[in-house]
C-alpha cells in the first residue's frame, strides 16, 4: 500500500486519471502495486483499452477480444 505522500506522485496521479477513463498502461517500469491494480481492473472488464508490453500475456491471453501489435520483433541472439 502506498503512503499518503506517495499517492501524490505525478505518475500515480496520472495513472489514476487515465484508469478512470477505462484506459490502462502496463509495462515493466511500473510499480508492482500499479501493475497489480491494472491487471485486476482489466480482468474485471473495467479497462477497455490497454497499452501493454509482452509481460502481460498471461493476463491478456484469455480475456482480450482484440490485440493490436504496433511493433513486432524477435530477439534470438543471432542478430
Amino acid at each position: 500500500m502506498l503512503n499518503v505522500k506517495d499517492c501524490q506522485l505525478p505518475s500515480i496521479l496520472s495513472m489514476k486519471e487515465i484508469l478512470k477513463k477505462g484506459i490502462g498502461i502496463y509495462h515493466e517500469g511500473l510499480l508492482p502495486l500499479i501493475k497489480e491494480v491494472v491487471e485486476l481492473l482489466f480482468m474485471a472488464g473495467l479497462i477497455k483499452i490497454l497499452f501493454a508490453d509482452s509481460r502481460l500475456e498471461r493476463v491478456v491471453k484469455n480475456i482480450a477480444k482484440t490485440i493490436v501489435f504496433t511493433n513486432i520483433s524477435n530477439i534470438n541472439g543471432n542478430d
